[in-house]
């Protein structure tokens, strides 16, 4: 799924450092993930009998455990809440980040993953310090709740779920990028924890898919066209970034329709050595996953297409023999 960026960003001119310039961008605010491009680490939530800070507006529920969200880097201990887990685990979560959970609603879960693992997103305005400001940001918070085996008690996972988009001006043009961070607690200042999405091969759009040519691993480079950047820095909130050319490079492999297929070694079923590259010549049909004959898809909805069957590859085959590469990897 490909997805074009509604953009608010804006783009700061060029900044002359030493002799090389930083590209300074302000991004939009912080938008949930349509897809995780890599998996976000999730930290568990210490549960007390009683409040760990001070807060007004208690819930009135049996069996009540108290936790904190380490979130920002704002002055505050972080985030309140309030877990019940009777009959089923639901929580109320001080959003506004105010100390008071009066006016805070009752959070059902919004998903269950597993017979006692039970999940919620919920929006939380962090607080973060930039300077001498505070500042309050909406971010998208991530909450699973799992029963612990044995036992009819609960721990509570969390983790961060947002990114923020823009444009970076780059030699004169804006680029569509996206920021995210692999840290629960929604800071943005730690490059080897920072995820990034840039248009890569400049087709207007930023692909969020794992392992898509727009996806970067964190602690690396990034590439637009042959043109390699880094990330020098991002504010705590993510809001500010800048980055610095580093060089060039070989065009980035893109697996995309109409793009070569990218190399790579294998093992026959014989024990020969082959690349891909040694069938160059012949049409080849690339088939990476596949099921036997009749089981239904376990990953893909109804909308989409059928599950691969073992008699398309005879059909191929049989119609076009030697002609044509058939390898099931």
């Amino acid at each position: 799924m490909r997805r074009a960026l509604v953009v608010t960003a804006v783009i700061v001119s060029l900044v002359g450092v030493g002799s090389v310039a930083d590209s300074v961008g302000l991004l939009s605010e912080l938008v949930p993930w349509p897809m995780m491009v890599s998996a976000v680490p999730m930290a568990e939530v210490r549960l007390t009998a009683a409040p760990q800070e001070e807060i007004t507006g208690l819930p009135v529920a049996s069996g009540l455990r108290y936790g904190l969200l380490s979130l920002g880097n704002g002055p505050d201990a972080g985030v309140a809440l309030a877990l019940a887990t009777e009959p089923t685990p639901r929580c109320w979560v001080d959003q506004d980040s105010d100390g008071d959970l009066s006016d805070e609603v009752e959070q059902l879960p919004t998903m269950q993953i597993m017979r006692y693992t039970y999940g919620w997103y919920v929006d939380v305005a962090v607080k973060y310090t930039i300077g001498e400001a505070t500042v309050r940001v909406m971010h998208r918070v991530s909450l699973l709740a799992d029963r612990q085996l044995g036992s009819s008690g609960y721990s509570l996972l969390y983790g961060g779920f947002c990114y923020r988009s823009g444009l970076l001006d780059l030699n004169g043009t804006p680029i569509p990028v996206a920021l995210g961070t692999l840290r629960n607690d929604a800071r943005y200042d730690d490059l080897a924890s920072l995820l990034i999405a840039v248009d890569t091969d400049g087709d207007g759009t930023i692909d969020m898919l794992p392992g898509s040519v727009d996806v970067y691993e964190p602690g690396g480079e990034f590439q637009v066209g042959a043109t390699l950047y880094a990330v020098t820095s991002v504010s705590p909130d993510g809001r500010r970034v800048t980055v610095q050319e580093t060089g060039t490079g070989a065009r980035r492999p893109a697996i995309a329709p109409g793009e070569p297929a990218p190399d790579f070694g294998m093992t026959t079923v014989s024990g020969q050595s082959l690349r891909l590259s040694d069938l160059r010549g012949r049409p080849v049909v690339l088939l990476l996953t596949w099921w036997p004959e009749g089981a239904p898809c376990t990953t893909c909805g109804a909308a989409q297409q059928e599950p691969v069957r073992l008699s398309l590859l005879r059909d191929i085959v049989a119609r076009y023999g030697d002609r044509v590469a058939v390898v099931v990897v």
